[in-house]
């Protein structure tokens, strides 16, 4: 039994491989190890690069976008700065309202003159009427420009004295 498993290792017409054909695989196979080596290092090194680069953009972004979060903090805070003193000046507006120019309230009303005695104006009665109404009674009384601005005034009542309180600082010149 013996010399036939070596007869038939050793036999030339044997499907068996040879040692130098062995080795040949193995050196073949070692190759395309190495090959698939420096693939797999060509790729993780790509993958590295595409890392660091999506990092990079990443941490631009990132700044980017603090850069622009401290800005709307900074805006945020100059609007309601803005808004706090706008909500003060008009809050002291509407407690002291000023609509008339400044010749108008320098012109004072002469400690004799006598307020015009019509029904107020709510907002509710016709305007054209009440207007007609104070303009008879003021050349009754002789009242002058800033006389008239002033009484008028002093006909308004609730919503109207309301809506005239929001009226700007100085942009009424004259009666008419």
């Amino acid at each position: 039994m013996r010399n036939t498993r070596q007869g038939s290792l050793g036999s030339e017409g044997s499907d068996a491989p040879t040692l130098q054909q062995l080795m040949d695989a193995i050196r073949a196979l070692q190759e395309v190890n190495e090959e698939y080596k420096r693939e797999l290092e060509r790729i993780r090194e790509e993958a590295k690069a595409e890392q660091e680069l999506l990092q990079d953009r990443l941490m631009a972004e990132v700044e980017t976008s603090r850069v622009r979060m401290e800005e709307q903090v900074q805006a945020n805070e100059e609007l309601h700065k803005t808004n706090k003193e706008l909500r003060k000046s008009l809050h002291q507006h509407a407690q002291h309202p000023k609509p008339f120019s400044k010749e108008i309230m320098d012109e004072p009303v002469p400690a004799h003159y006598i307020t015009p005695n019509i029904t107020f104006f709510t907002g509710i009665e016709d305007p054209k009427n009440h207007l007609t109404t104070f303009n008879a009674q003021m050349i009754i009384l002789g009242g002058m420009n800033s006389i008239c601005c002033k009484m008028f005034m002093g006909t308004f009542t609730r919503t109207t004295l309301q809506w005239f309180s929001w009226i700007l600082d100085g942009q009424i010149a004259s009666f008419s």
